[in-house]
């Protein structure tokens, strides 16, 4: 085993120059691709780590990191990473997403993971809808035609007048 370790050292010691500009590349890639997704910022400056921060202005980090898993089975990290004064900090309420590319990753991969992050935005809207559509349909049946104001009150906590579906 230790044999293994010296060896994956050397292997790695040997590439960490073609490494870093690889992963410097991904990242400066990923960042100028987010500056033209709306809604989105990045938190991170092109880096020979791979690792990349972003956030959208309106869908929670842990929304994001499981709509890339389930429906385009790309793995990235969402939440406050264990730095909730940081986040705190730069204004974020919902956290970060956090992307780690590893060296054999290159542009075809930062071009996957920003079709998917185009379409997020859109399935979330929907989901929004599909919701309410099931909110309001429950609140019928409950309240009659005339929606009560205690009953929207639950779903978007205001207090609007009474809402007529008439």
């Amino acid at each position: 085993a230790v044999c293994s370790l010296f060896e994956g050292a050397l292997y790695v010691k040997a590439r960490r120059a073609e490494t870093a500009q690889r992963l410097l590349a991904v990242t400066a890639a990923l960042a100028e691709a987010l500056r033209a997704l709306d809604g989105y910022r990045a938190y991170f400056s092109p880096n020979a780590c791979g690792i990349a921060a972003f956030a959208h202005e309106r869908i929670p980090s842990e929304r994001i990191a499981q709509e890339l898993s389930e429906r385009y089975a790309i793995a990235v990290r969402g939440g406050l990473h264990c730095a909730p004064l940081a986040h705190k900090a730069l204004g974020l309420s919902g956290g970060l997403v956090r992307a780690s590319f590893a060296p054999s990753q290159g542009k075809e991969e930062v071009g996957a993971l920003c079709r998917a992050l185009r379409e997020i935005p859109a399935l979330n809207l929907f989901e929004l809808c599909r919701e309410l559509h099931e909110f309001f349909a429950l609140a019928r049946v409950q309240h009659g035609r005339e929606l009560r104001a205690e009953c929207v009150d639950l779903f978007i906590g205001q207090r609007p007048r009474a809402l007529s579906l008439g």
